[in-house]
């Protein structure tokens, strides 16, 4: 009976030590996925901090280099965590300026559109967890509701410096000769009908981010942008070529914070 127990005490022993062992290997690479994480994302915005100082300065084609190794870092990562998805979607409104600015207009509406679907996933997943729980839930979805702004205004931008020569190619349900589009949404805060695109969804980015958002600085760029460009949109500038540009050029507030 001794034997017998002494052996049950040490089995128990060594599965304790197992069980020690695994705790302590799967805290490891849980603290090397955040060091990663951490890496990549400070990689990713050194990447684009550099890019949009290159902008400012006339150095489009080192801007749009820096840009591409930046999207090309993230094809590996932007599925990885939700935070890394926010940076992807940070980069990918980055890189929309400086295709923009490089002429590359399409582009640069193709790759804001993919930000923006990135950013509905993330405060999809942001929506459905428990903010309790994970105290950085709420950090994650605040930043992506602000890039889900930033991005309403870029295309905006990125219509309105076009003259309406963009919007046909894009805006569903417009007719042909028109530069605006028939909107759903109406006077309960949404965008109204009868406006040029770029001023609609100056109006959507001001209103819908305006509530949850009221104090963040792309938040009053989109107010300001709306309030410009529904002034300067007589009905004259509603037909193809007529509308004005209170914006040549995306403000950086609207692409890098």
């Amino acid at each position: 009976r001794e034997a017998e127990e002494f052996k049950r005490q040490r089995d128990a022993t060594e599965l304790q030590r197992k069980s020690e062992q695994e705790e302590a290997a799967e805290q490891e690479r849980q603290g090397a996925a955040e060091v990663d994480m951490a890496t990549v994302i400070a990689a990713l915005s050194q990447q684009s901090t550099s890019a949009m100082a290159s902008l400012r300065r006339g150095d489009t084609q080192r801007a749009l280099r820096l840009m591409e190794k930046a999207m090309k870092m993230c094809e590996d990562y932007e599925n990885s965590h939700p935070a890394l998805a926010v940076e992807t979607a940070r980069v990918k409104i980055n890189y929309s300026a400086v295709l923009s600015a490089s002429d590359r207009h399409l582009e640069a509406l193709s790759v804001i559109k993919k930000a923006q679907r990135l950013l509905i996933g993330v405060v999809a997943w942001a929506d459905e967890c428990d903010e309790d729980e994970d105290p950085g839930v709420k950090a994650i979805g605040a930043e992506a509701r602000a890039l889900q702004c930033a991005a309403l205004v870029a295309e905006g931008i990125e219509l309105e410096s076009s003259n309406g020569a963009l919007e046909m190619p894009i805006a569903a349900g417009a007719s042909a000769g028109s530069a605006t589009r028939p909107s759903t949404r109406g006077s309960d805060g949404g965008a109204s009908p009868g406006q040029p695109l770029y001023t609609q969804l100056y109006e959507e980015a001001s209103t819908r981010f305006g509530r949850e958002l009221p104090l963040h600085p792309v938040v009053a760029l989109a107010r300001r942008l709306h309030v410009e460009s529904a002034v300067s949109a007589p009905p004259a500038a509603l037909s193809p070529g007529g509308a004005s540009s209170s914006s040549a050029a995306y403000p950086s507030g609207a692409h890098h914070k």
